[in-house]
């Protein structure tokens, strides 16, 4: 035991108080004890419970859940792995008191202790085990975190906000999961808006609210997650925003509201589904600096907390179910986010008179 002699309680024998994963104080009848698993201290009563290495944990939801009765004073302590899990959100939530312990304010370690751990170990072990950086301590999260920032550092005066308006509408499917409307205009973010426990019907009243905020004929295109309940957010808005026609009955202008159905398959050789290949179209808006995202921790969690794999050769993203799993809240606005890069703007149909036939022509409309 290491524990300085001057410290240990009267009567202690290590053999007798010490036994697998519990110290025993025979002075005052205390013990420190060590669990583990998604039940731990469920049912029990301690003052003070030290959760190591939390950032790690399989089902951290659970863990909290079962010891959400057990103590008022739980102290989670970890190195980063990664943005968006709930270590990374009660550390950046403002709500709790946070301790850092960074490798300098050790007298033991100076610059050339530093040096030798970044030839020595791997990029992300430096940055997980050593810089307490989040963004960088995750291997296989899609959107970089120093791309984000600098989208984030720029204001929606900062770069110019040209072509038509995209609205994306990522609709709520269950529980405590949030509707979101992302408006962006070219290269600009606009705003980010959540509802929790709005129906279809009251969804499309804000989306219509939202887009009624600019002017007439600006908005190109409201694109809406149409698995599941989305179906219905959709249908409504189409009847707010019908196609448009000509005297004869033609269709001259589509209606600007668009399904997405992100599971859909494609065939660009690198992406499994829409899902991965519209990610892959916001990673490459967001690498073409300058653009502008709100300052938002809550975004930046999302969009750099998803992590991608591979089915075949061809690049899937994680669901947000799988996510969850882990303890990832639901991306909600990132998705909507995404919405606004899956399909160009509404096709405008022109309907040409020659030699007394009529011709349609088609007009790809402004791109994404």
């Amino acid at each position: 035991m290491l524990l300085p002699i001057e410290f240990r309680p009267t009567g202690y024998d290590e053999k007798k108080h010490a036994p697998h994963m519990r110290i025993l104080n025979p002075e005052n009848g205390s013990s420190i004890v060590g669990e583990a698993g998604d039940n731990i201290g469920r049912g029990n009563r301690t003052s003070i419970y030290f959760k190591d290495e939390s950032a790690f944990y399989e089902h951290p939801a659970a863990i909290d859940a079962a010891l959400s009765q057990t103590s008022n004073c739980k102290i989670d302590v970890s190195t980063p792995n990664g943005p968006g899990n709930p270590f990374h959100a009660k550390k950046m939530s403002g709500k709790m008191s946070v301790f850092t312990f960074h490798w300098r304010d050790d007298p033991r370690k100076d610059q050339a202790w530093y040096d030798k751990q970044v030839r020595t170990l791997d990029s992300v072990i430096v940055a997980q085990e050593i810089d307490i950086n989040y963004e960088a301590s995750s291997t296989n999260s899609f959107i970089p975190g120093d791309l984000v920032d600098a989208a984030m550092r720029n204001g929606a005066g900062d770069v110019a906000a040209n072509g038509a308006i995209k609205i994306g509408v990522d609709p709520a499917r269950f529980g405590d999961d949030k509707s979101a409307i992302v408006i962006r205009r070219g290269r600009v973010v606009l705003s980010i808006v959540e509802y929790q426990g709005l129906d279809t019907m009251d969804l499309a009243e804000r989306v219509d609210a939202a887009a009624k905020a600019y002017p007439a004929g600006s908005i190109g295109q409201i694109a809406v997650d149409t698995i599941g309940i989305g179906a219905g957010v959709a249908d409504r808005l189409r009847m707010l925003y019908p196609d448009k026609h000509d005297k004869d009955g033609n269709v001259i202008k589509k209606s600007i509201v668009q399904d997405v159905n992100s599971a859909l398959r494609v065939d660009d050789g690198r992406n499994y589904n829409l899902r991965a290949q519209i990610w892959e179209s916001f990673l490459d808006w967001l690498g073409q600096q300058p653009c502008s995202l709100p300052n938002d921790t809550d975004l930046k969690s999302e969009l750099c907390s998803l992590r991608y794999l591979f089915k075949g050769s061809l690049r899937l993203m994680e669901s947000k179910e799988d996510a969850k799993r882990r303890g990832i809240k639901s991306p909600n606005k990132a998705d909507a986010l995404m919405l606004t890069f899956a399909y160009p703007c509404a096709e405008v149909v022109v309907v040409v008179r020659k030699h007394g036939a009529k011709r349609r022509v088609f007009d790809r409309g402004m791109g994404r």
